[in-house]
């Protein structure tokens, strides 16, 4: 049994209660390797958490920013609403609906990596549903 395993059984003011180390034989305290991994996971987590925030809130700025761009590049919308290419500079939106694109297509595959996990317990949670169905 390692120091990670020995914790208080009651609250810290019994003593009775406290299991000992198996090295030292110590009563007095309890470890905080336990509490420490903890504590590392809960901030990984959390760092996770914010980047994956901005991976989505990027994913939706510039699909916004590339479907609008898309969406007036059809010149008879153009003429429908009447802008013409001094309102709308054509060649400007599409450069700017090009690189929304590419940076779209750069925050979906970081998007996918960042799931990674979840998308492969998914599959494997499907595919083993798949094969007791069938």
């Amino acid at each position: 049994m390692g120091p990670e395993k020995w914790a208080l059984k009651t609250p810290a003011g019994d003593s009775s209660a406290r299991e000992a180390h198996p090295a030292t034989g110590s009563t007095s305290s309890i470890t905080f390797h336990r509490k420490a991994g903890v504590y590392q996971k809960s901030v990984t987590v959390m760092n996770m958490q914010v980047v994956r925030w901005f991976l989505d809130l990027g994913m939706g700025i510039f699909f916004l920013v590339s479907f609008i761009t898309g969406f007036f590049k059809f010149t008879l919308l153009m003429r429908i609403f009447g802008l013409t290419d001094v309102v709308l500079p054509l060649a400007l939106m599409s450069d700017i609906h090009d690189w929304t694109g590419l940076a779209l297509g750069f925050f979906v595959a970081a998007h996918l990596f960042v799931n990674r996990g979840w998308i492969k317990t998914m599959t494997r949670r499907i595919l083993r549903i798949g094969k007791i169905i069938s």
